[in-house]
């Protein structure tokens, strides 16, 4: 469901299918949906691989599965109701090994040296409140207000929560104690300074300051990044007034491209900020 309609199935019974509405296309629905029902999937310990394939004039489902981690196994015909007879099918499987392969490597399992990064939920609101609703944190960033109310943090947190794809925010915990001191995410491919390239953006309890745990973060953040997305690059806006968050762009490799104007909640009127970019290393 998508905003209480219903936009879309997706089922395993004999192999992976599903359809989406075309409303709904290119917002990774399918992706997500599809995911969840692999996971179901492969609970059952019994299981050793799952089997899908898509039509070759549908080179948008083969994506699809292709970025689930779905390998192609050979052509197949099999009947159609919606043809009336018998369509050429390129039938694609996921194994048990590729689908633990693909689980390992998504973002939420980031490891930086001292901390650990995870997807929040809505009992981590209380703790995003509290630290993002310090006055002298809220000012620095453009979504909260002081104080920032907890039902709202709730609602901000379901709309960036990690679903495969960009636009998400993590949490950022100490290993030690597993307390969230923070959170980092990326946004959008298109809500950028540079259509398709992304920005991130992250804030951190201002009592864990100046032990570099920002730096660490954000290092660690945008390489997987690029890693895992590949943007061509990633960018970055600070207030004028926060030269700290500066230190940690530069350390991170971030090069100032421009100054600007932007709001902030906390903020009665708009203000000056400094755009950084980071290009990716992979990229010639």
């Amino acid at each position: 469901e998508l905003d209480s309609d219903v936009v879309g199935m997706c089922a395993c019974k004999e192999e992976l299918g599903y359809w989406i509405a075309r409303k709904a296309w290119g917002r990774g629905i399918a992706t997500e949906a599809a995911r969840a029902v692999i996971d179901r999937y492969f609970a059952d310990p019994d299981v050793t691989a799952m089997p899908s394939g898509h039509a070759p004039e549908n080179a948008r489902s083969g994506r699809i599965l292709g970025k689930l981690g779905f390998r192609y196994t050979q052509d197949e015909l099999r009947p159609s109701a919606a043809h009336g007879n018998d369509i050429v099918i390129r039938a694609m499987a996921l194994t048990r090994a590729d689908w633990a392969a693909h689980r390992k490597r998504l973002l939420p399992h980031l490891e930086p040296e001292r901390l650990f990064l995870r997807p929040m939920t809505k009992t981590d609101a209380p703790r995003v409140a509290q630290i993002g609703g310090h006055p002298d944190v809220a000012r620095m960033i453009f979504r909260a207000t002081v104080p920032w109310p907890v039902d709202v943090v709730e609602t901000f947190l379901h709309q960036w929560r990690w679903r495969g794809q960009l636009g998400f925010r993590l949490g950022v915990c100490r290993k030690q104690t597993g307390a969230l001191i923070g959170t980092i995410g990326v946004g959008h491919p298109d809500d950028g300074h540079v259509k398709g390239q992304p920005d991130v953006f992250y804030f951190f309890d201002l009592a864990e300051g100046r032990q570099g745990f920002a730096s660490e973060t954000v290092a660690a953040f945008t390489e997987a990044i690029f890693a895992h997305f590949a943007p061509a690059s990633l960018g970055a806006d600070v207030f004028h007034d926060n030269p700290a968050s500066m230190q940690v762009l530069r350390k991170a490799g971030f090069k100032k491209t421009g100054d600007g104007l932007a709001t902030s909640a906390a903020r009665v009127e708009p203000a000056p900020v400094s755009v950084y970019r980071l290009n990716n290393p992979d990229l010639k």
